[in-house]
């Protein structure tokens, strides 16, 4: 859909779909994500309700977030939900494999909550040894020679 024909969504259904991902001015924050662990709820809600593990590999943390037909409810607050990430391969994970959450890290574009983010790349520091190979320029090298 494109920006033009979005309906405008009331500060009430607003509310619904983001709930504590409004800024201060009103308008939705979403959550960045690197990667996205996602199942299907247990319980019928009557509406497609899942329960996603929203994983920011840049800032270190893994949020819980239940969505019931692509929206949060008025009440979610994002900060009483986040955890620092753990440990690659750690009992968590394995917790949330066992409890049947799966990489959903394809789908983070169907919840506008979410925004798509790409993990950052390290420096890398230059080493002595790249600074030794490079030729040595300027008047200093010329007098060493």
């Amino acid at each position: 859909m494109t920006e033009a024909n979005t309906p405008k969504l009331s500060k009430k259904e607003l509310r619904k779909k983001f709930g504590g991902l409004l800024g201060a001015d009103g308008n939705p924050q979403p959550m960045p994500c690197t990667r996205l662990l996602g199942r299907e709820m247990d319980h019928d809600f009557g509406c497609f309700s899942v329960a996603l593990m929203v994983i920011d590999d840049n800032g270190g943390t893994a949020t819980g977030m239940n969505s019931y037909g692509g929206n949060v409810g008025k009440g979610y607050d994002p900060d009483a939900y986040r955890n620092p990430l753990p440990p690659e391969g750690g009992d968590k994970w394995k917790a949330w494999k066992k409890r049947g959450y799966e990489d959903w890290t394809d789908r983070i574009g169907q919840f506008p909550q979410l925004q798509n983010a790409q993990v950052a790349q390290p420096e890398v520091p230059a080493t002595e040894e790249d600074s030794e190979s490079k030729p040595k320029r300027g008047r200093k090298a010329a007098a060493s020679k």
